[in-house]
């Protein structure tokens, strides 16, 4: 998986005295990888553009959610109880429709066997290719992740720690590193859902 923003974009949000360090810079390039990383698994998509293959249960429905929207081409469909894949024919196209966008995929035209894992779904799909194509296509994530790195970066002496202070006096307490709201809500808007 690829970065989700880059050094430069997330500097211009860094607060930091004197000499731009090489000690810097490589903490920032490990809090952008941490960080996207954390996102795509919130986000429950493939970030990456590139073949992917998933499992779904079958419970008596007919629809699925592809982890890799935008989908650009299914592979193949296989549905099997005995889930023998390496034995099994692919489902004719005509059996299935998918909307490319939201990466849900219709398997109207098939008997599906109830159970665990008994289909099969082969695709081309993801968010994007590289990082320069995934903030030219999600600039607000991308714009999230720099906010994002860049909070942690400027509390990188005092993780944890939060103080509060209130007229004359100050009070200092330990909590835990989350997502910004601004953040969360702006991942939220991407974040796959399934049903």
């Amino acid at each position: 998986m690829f970065n989700l923003t880059t050094e430069a974009r997330v500097r211009e949000y860094v607060d930091y005295d004197g000499e731009y360090t090489v000690g810097a810079s490589t903490f920032l390039g490990k809090l952008i990888t941490l960080y996207s990383y954390a996102a795509a698994k919130y986000l429950n998509r493939e970030v990456s553009a590139a073949t992917h293959t998933e499992y779904f249960d079958v419970d008596g429905n007919n629809v699925f959610v592809l982890k890799g929207a935008t989908v650009s081409a299914i592979s193949a469909v296989y549905v099997s109880a005995a889930r023998d894949w390496d034995n099994e024919t692919a489902e004719d196209s005509d059996n299935y429709t998918y909307d490319p966008t939201a990466g849900i995929i219709y398997l109207d035209g098939i008997s599906l066997p109830q159970g665990f894992r008994t289909v099969k779904v082969v695709y081309v799909g993801g968010m994007a290719t590289n990082t320069t194509t995934f903030i030219a296509a999600y600039p607000d994530i991308a714009e999230a992740m720099d906010e994002q790195v860049a909070y942690h970066y400027d509390r990188r002496n005092d993780l944890g720690t939060t103080t509060i202070a209130l007229d004359t006096t100050s009070r200092s307490y330990r909590g835990a590193m989350n997502w910004l709201a601004s953040v969360r809500d702006i991942l939220d808007s991407h974040m796959r859902y399934s049903f």
